[in-house]
């Protein structure tokens, strides 16, 4: 792909890139929306009956290790509002899990500004999509929120993000689908919880270093504002 420039989850991107991330997920996500063929395909991941519990708790357990790192951060950056929706989404994993309704497409399962490559020149592929380790099939607007809520800053994503959901939208429907509008956005904001889900959870599992350290916080505080912005938690 050289000499496309990998994105940066740190940095943020601008709207221009958003955009270009956006329709390169919808083209991912149309081709087979809502196609049941999907479920005869069992190398992709996909909910079962255990999933909330278990994802409760896996939150359950890494919660506090999170917070002994970052709870200074997400202090500084949303306020004790900001700590107590840490706290609060706990006991809603259940539910926030369930809230995946059809429906169903390919998800990439990692969908943010470190696995995309830009083009730096006229002849080159304008978004390529890397990392495909956690490819599923599922609720697609899940892989949405969690670009838009991280790969924007927040001033920027309270500016574009209604934007860029509609582009999303129009992206499916080029396909020829039916998409309930309404369905999509109510998706969007619970999803917004997804990369705060993420950032407690992959913060404790991986190796520690500098930039992944700044990376989660990053990660999990846009988020957590995107979320309350959103009224993620009253939705479940």
């Amino acid at each position: 792909m050289s000499p496309s420039e990998q994105g940066d989850q740190i940095r943020g991107c601008g709207i221009e890139e958003a955009r270009l991330a956006v329709a390169e997920l919808s083209r991912l996500h149309g081709p087979r929306w809502n196609d049941p063929t999907l479920f005869n395909i069992d190398w992709l991941q996909r909910r079962d009956p255990e999933d909330g519990a278990r994802l409760h708790g896996l939150y359950s357990l890494f919660k506090p290790g999170f917070l002994g790192i970052y709870n200074d951060a997400i202090l500084s950056e949303t306020g004790q509002e900001g700590l107590d929706f840490v706290n609060q989404l706990e006991n809603l994993i259940p539910a926030y899990v369930a809230a995946k309704n059809e429906p169903f497409t390919v998800t990439h399962g990692d969908y943010r500004l470190d696995n995309l490559l830009f083009a730096t020149t006229a002849d080159g592929v304008p978004c390529a999509v890397v990392d495909w380790q956690t490819p599923g099939h599922g609720n697609g607007v899940g892989d949405l929120a969690y670009f838009i809520g991280a790969g924007l800053l927040p001033h920027d994503r309270r500016k574009y993000e209604w934007e860029l959901v509609d582009l999303y939208i129009a992206g499916i429907e080029s396909y020829g689908h039916r998409v309930d509008h309404e369905w999509v956005k109510d998706h969007y904001r619970k999803e917004a919880i997804s990369g705060l889900v993420m950032a407690v959870i992959a913060s404790q599992i991986v190796g520690r270093t500098d930039r992944g350290d700044k990376m989660f916080e990053v990660m999990a505080t846009r988020h957590i504002v995107q979320a309350l912005e959103n009224g993620a938690l009253s939705l479940l």
